[in-house]
């Protein structure tokens, strides 16, 4: 099976989430993928949950995010340098549309075939995988 991937490093700051979303968009243009849209609302609502919250009470990082097609599967891994967080906290939580925020993990899990984040002894790993 051929491999393709790609992968550039931002810092965990809104400003650069842009970039991050302009990277995503351009790598699955390279790799050929017709249906974008559902892949980047998903991995953009990744991104900014690592910069809005991962973050909070330290300083700033940084991110390396890498998109990789795997035969018919594209995955997308972020790897983050904060402090390692307890996915049991916020990864089953249910939330409703008239409530403030909370939509982004339900919405990530709705589009993608594997959504996980797994913390690491220098940050935290999400993964994310797709069909093609």
């Amino acid at each position: 099976m051929t491999i393709t991937s790609f992968s550039t490093t931002f810092q965990s700051l809104p400003g650069q989430l842009s970039l991050a979303r302009e990277f995503v968009h351009s790598t699955l243009e390279k790799l050929e993928i017709q249906d974008k849209t559902d892949i980047q609302i998903a991995v953009g609502e990744a991104l900014q949950n690592i910069v809005r919250h991962a973050y909070v009470n330290t300083k700033p990082g940084y991110l390396v995010l890498t998109i990789a097609k795997l035969g018919d599967v594209i995955e997308v891994i972020i790897k983050d340098d904060a402090p390692p967080s307890n996915p049991e906290l916020f990864m089953y939580q249910t939330h409703f549309p008239s409530e403030l925020g909370g939509m982004g993990i339900d919405l990530i899990k709705k589009i993608a075939l594997e959504f996980r984040i797994d913390p690491q002894s220098d940050g935290n790993l999400t993964t994310l995988k797709f069909h093609s």
